[in-house]
């Protein structure tokens, strides 16, 4: 498995990455203060997963069958990665065996492999203005505040660690 979501499991992780985000807020509203960061991390995974299990139980209401446990899996990891990633493209940054990710638009993905290989991949973004606040949330965390990514500057080339 690639870790790539169907399109319909990507709109279903932002609806509940939206729900887990909303309740995360309404916790640290009642506390007064935000959680330390694994605190924080372990309660929404927490979240994550009751949201997946209402989502299981509203499936079958509407008699279908839940999700498959591997795309709820996916489906749980692309919800976290929204929240505390880049969001879908965040499984290419914890590749180990990815050493490129060219992005030529919103569904325009290549990725290059270590030992050579080539391919494209899935969208890594709804739109075009969607990967644009991709980019420059992922620019404003790891570039220095004197770059910048817009029309007139629209190439960067990120390194992480």
């Amino acid at each position: 498995m690639n870790g790539t979501a169907p399109t319909s499991d990507n709109a279903l992780a932002a609806r509940l990455a939206r729900d887990v985000a909303e309740r995360l807020s309404e916790r640290i509203a009642t506390d007064g203060r935000r959680m330390a960061g694994e605190d924080e991390r372990s309660y929404a995974h927490m979240l994550i997963n009751t949201e997946l299990e209402r989502e299981a139980h509203a499936r079958l209401r509407r008699g279908e069958d839940p999700l498959p446990i591997e795309r709820e899996q996916v489906v749980g990891r692309a919800v976290h990665d929204r929240l505390f990633g880049l969001g879908r493209l965040q499984r290419f940054l914890d590749d180990p065996d990815i050493s490129d990710v060219a992005i030529n638009g919103c569904d325009r993905v290549f990725v290059t492999y270590r030992d050579g290989r080539r391919h494209r991949a899935s969208a890594v973004a709804a739109s075009d203005a969607e990967l644009i606040e991709l980019v420059r949330l992922a620019a404003a965390a790891l570039v220095p505040a004197r770059s910048r990514f817009d029309s007139g500057a629209p190439a960067r080339t990120i390194r992480t660690p």
